[in-house]
């Protein structure tokens, strides 16, 4: 299981353009207060000094069932970094204020805390 960490970086890059488009993948247990893991990864999203606030971000939230059948709630943030060079230091960014938020607020399974 994930645990409550991105999972599978994508990118969207478009050549006459500086800025990229970054999906950052989250999980957390549908036991826990989802709308308040969104509001997290929202917060997380905005604060973060890489973001290009040209573009709009998203974040969804979704149902998924792992191959083990366990249920996880995936919050999907579509967000883009204001330069391609960035990317990587967008995610790591938002990662940190993420896994931190989640760790204050216990949103995070036990193992993983």
């Amino acid at each position: 299981m994930p645990d409550a960490g991105t999972d599978n970086l994508m990118h969207s890059f478009d050549p006459g353009a500086f800025d990229c488009m970054v999906v950052m993948t989250f999980y957390v247990s549908p036991f826990l207060d989802h709308k308040r893991a969104r509001e997290i990864v929202d917060d997380a999203v905005v604060a973060s000094k890489y973001l290009y606030l040209g573009k709009p971000m998203t974040a969804m939230v979704h149902n998924r069932i792992t191959e083990q059948g366990q249920l996880l709630v995936e919050i999907i943030a579509k967000a883009y970094a204001y330069d391609a060079r960035c990317e990587s230091s967008f995610e790591s960014d938002v990662t940190d204020r993420v896994l931190d938020a989640f760790r204050t607020e216990q949103l995070l399974p036990a193992s993983a805390a």
